[in-house]
């Protein structure tokens, strides 16, 4: 391939499609699929292209992507493709794409087949040197020990074992500048292509996140028909200049092909990628006043870790160290104000530990967030405790380890809860927060009424993404299935802390929860 500009103008000239009508129409890039190629453009052939589509429906983003793996595999000798979709016949549909593609080249164009069948086509030209080839698979059936240059994985949110087969596909694709993954698909709930979406969001996985929403193809009007706007109509075509003709094709969906329900709606044609995931009615959080703030937030003033030395026994020079890609976001620097740590220690592998950071006011002042070795945690955890001056609480379920190598550093200011001993009738004072099934519902609790009348306090997004998934299962507030509440749990133990910081909260506390959790007072 000379440039990635002869690429779109190889498919543009020579690829058709059938349209609506099914009529045979030559492939011209539309306005979201533009979106994207320009993505592509900039990333291909500079460094291992990486991908992640968020989109709305019927957005033209698979042919697209199909486009570009079928003319990069004809295009170029010796690259093996592969296309992976949810279900065999969606597999079958991209598949056909292709071989349409293919058919009606001009005959001067059309590659030599060594064989094509339902499943693969094989490239075997000798006059132009090109032996490649373009598999087909279900998710499912995706498995170890093949090579692919180029991959093309569909709908991914609906697949089936999906962390399994992307495990299982992840080594797959070589890490070279011509090399090419795109992941595409809708929402479909808090899974693993959400934490995917998250992960690349903020900078933990290599793919690029590229969302498309609805109103981005120009055939999604209808004509205005003089109804009065609501308020999130008038807010959504303030914040993206929609025009009326849009709105009205909205009703008109929401009617039709989302059986009134508007949820349903944001989901199947989001406008924000956080409607795209939105639950209805099993939300711990109010996800609407959560979105609603989320459009009001604003990026941390500095972002990194700290730097200090270690003999064995102290932590000394701390100093901050700024880095665009750091676990520590800083909103509010440090002042004379009295704050609180709250900590939330990953209880597996895939879980993250945490710290937020909150001054007396109640408002948030700084988050971190990271998978890391637990001793490598405590170290951060008391290096931010000194910047702010804090207290600090930190979960003691999973471990006791970080408050006691707190207690080992001498840290001196650490939660206290207080245990009356079961056989002596004195009162032994434990460090650490201790979360049991009485004063966690009370935790969350009181973190759903903080959310509702005073969120401009938490100006983190991946806070408020986790708040977006935290539902109820059962009956039990957590984590949706393949997302995560760190965030959620650290905010809310720092929140009760408050109740032992030199100046009172101004929240009305509940004390003695259990014989395990009194409010040790100051």
């Amino acid at each position: 391939m000379e440039s990635d500009f002869t690429l779109q103008e190889f498919i543009e000239d020579n690829f058709v499609i059938r349209d609506k009508d099914s009529n045979l129409v030559n492939l011209k890039f539309n306005n979201a699929q533009l979106i994207f190629y320009e993505q592509f453009r900039l990333s291909y052939g500079n460094r291992p292209s990486r991908f992640i589509v968020l989109k709305a429906r019927q957005l033209g983003i698979s042919t697209l992507t199909e486009s570009i793996i079928s003319g990069l595999t004809m295009l170029t000798p010796n690259t093996s493709s592969v296309i992976i979709a949810h279900q065999s016949d969606s597999a079958s549909n991209i598949f056909d794409m292709t071989k349409l593609f293919i058919s009606e080249l001009p005959e001067a164009m059309k590659p030599k087949q060594k064989y094509s069948n339902a499943r693969e086509i094989v490239f075997d030209d000798d006059k132009n040197g090109l032996k490649s080839s373009i598999r087909v698979m279900v998710a499912g059936d995706a498995t170890r020990g093949s090579t692919y240059k180029l991959a093309h994985l569909s709908e991914v949110a609906f697949w089936a074992k999906a962390k399994e087969a992307m495990n299982a596909l992840s080594q797959a694709v070589p890490m070279t500048n011509d090399s090419l993954i795109v992941l595409e698909s809708t929402a479909n709930g808090f899974n693993f292509f959400y934490q995917l979406w998250e992960d690349a969001v903020n900078g933990r996985n290599d793919y690029i996140p590229i969302f498309i929403p609805w109103y981005m193809d120009k055939n999604y009007t209808k004509k205005y028909e003089g109804f009065e706007l609501t308020q999130y109509e008038k807010d959504i075509k303030e914040r993206f200049n929609l025009t009326l003709d849009q709105l009205q094709w909205r009703r008109w969906c929401i009617a039709n092909n989302c059986g009134g329900d508007e949820n349903q709606f944001r989901q199947e044609y989001p406008i924000t990628p956080e409607e795209a995931f939105i639950t209805t009615g099993t939300s711990v959080f109010n996800t609407e006043l959560v979105l609603e703030h989320m459009k009001k937030i604003k990026e941390p003033i500095k972002r990194g870790y700290f730097n200090y030395n270690y003999d064995g026994l102290h932590i000394t020079g701390i100093h901050w160290v700024d880095d665009p890609n750091g676990y520590i976001k800083i909103y509010k620097d440090k002042s004379i104000r009295p704050t609180v740590i709250g900590g939330d220690t990953a209880g597996d592998g895939e879980d993250f530990f945490t710290a937020q950071v909150l001054d007396d006011t109640g408002f948030l002042c700084a988050t971190l967030h990271h998978q890391f070795d637990e001793d490598l945690y405590v170290k951060q955890v008391y290096c931010l405790g000194v910047y702010y001056n804090s207290l600090i609480a930190i979960e003691c379920n999973f471990s006791t380890f970080p408050n006691r190598e707190l207690q080992r550093l001498k840290y001196d200011k650490l939660y206290v809860r207080e245990k009356y001993d079961q056989i002596r009738p004195d009162v032994q004072d434990k460090f650490g927060f201790r979360t049991t099934t009485v004063t966690r519902p009370v935790i969350i609790s009181q973190l759903v009424e903080i959310v509702r009348t005073n969120i401009e306090w938490i100006n983190d997004r991946e806070t408020l993404q986790e708040m977006l998934s935290f539902v109820r299962i059962n009956g039990k507030p957590q984590a949706s299935e393949g997302t995560h509440d760190d965030l959620v749990m650290s905010l809310a133990i720092a929140y009760e802390a408050m109740g032992q910081m030199p100046k009172k909260f101004s929240l009305k506390k509940t004390r003695d929860r259990d014989e395990d959790f009194f409010n040790y007072g100051t």
